[in-house]
């Protein structure tokens, strides 16, 4: 249950860049990683493993009002003026709940092309640094084509609804797949004990609301 919900980093390797990986998927990441290589890219980890505790501090911010939640349309929105529940949908579009982030698992990662990227240049994953002629583009491209030999696949890159796209971000297909089976086993109640012994904000209409949330947020299912 550690694992699953970013309680713990047992089950992590370090890459040399020093982000961390699910250690049962190094070794395809790192075949993927050579061939981009020799493809003419510089395929590097943005983001890898993130704790539950790092996710509590963006979640509670944005719950709090003390950092800004966007619509798709990059508007501020005002945080105060919604309920509890319209809040945790609102920051579910562009960040995930503690406890359900695919990053805590290690099998999800935010990548770039280190080749790509001008000098001093301050990557924002941000769609438009990965298509048309943006930075990345050429590797997420390659990517497409390439990456399910690997075994990996992008979970969002399309909008279905609930998290928006993230060009940015892959995942391990197989290892991600075995941490989703588990968090469809996950009671609802047990969980937002979870949430509220951690001091997550929200975490009562996180537990009346958690199988939608899965679905959309997590599997980003239709």
């Amino acid at each position: 249950m550690e694992e699953l919900l970013g309680l713990t980093d047992r089950h992590l390797a370090v890459l040399p860049s020093g982000q961390r990986l699910h250690k049962d998927i190094i070794s395809d990441f790192e075949a993927m990683q050579r061939a981009a290589t020799a493809a003419g890219f510089d395929l590097q980890v943005a983001s890898g493993f993130r704790d539950f505790t790092r996710q509590k501090m963006i979640w509670n911010n944005k719950f709090s009002g003390q950092r800004p939640v966007l619509d798709l349309s990059g508007n501020i929105i005002d945080i105060d003026a919604l309920t509890n529940e319209e809040k945790i949908i609102s920051i579910l579009t562009f960040s995930a709940l503690p406890g359900l982030s695919r990053h805590h698992w290690g099998t999800d990662f935010d990548f770039y092309d280190a080749a790509g990227l001008p000098e001093n240049y301050q990557l924002k994953l941000e769609e438009h640094e990965y298509i048309n002629n943006g930075p990345c583009s050429g590797l997420s491209e390659w990517l497409k084509q390439n990456m399910n030999q690997f075994g990996f696949d992008a979970p969002y890159a399309v909008y279905n609804g609930g998290i928006a796209r993230e060009p940015w971000h892959l995942s391990h297909t197989k290892v991600a797949v075995s941490f989703q089976n588990r968090l469809t086993t996950i009671v609802p109640a047990a969980f937002a004990n979870i949430l509220k012994e951690q001091q997550v904000l929200g975490a009562e209409e996180v537990a009346h609301n958690l199988d939608s949330i899965l679905s959309k947020y997590v599997f980003n299912s239709l």
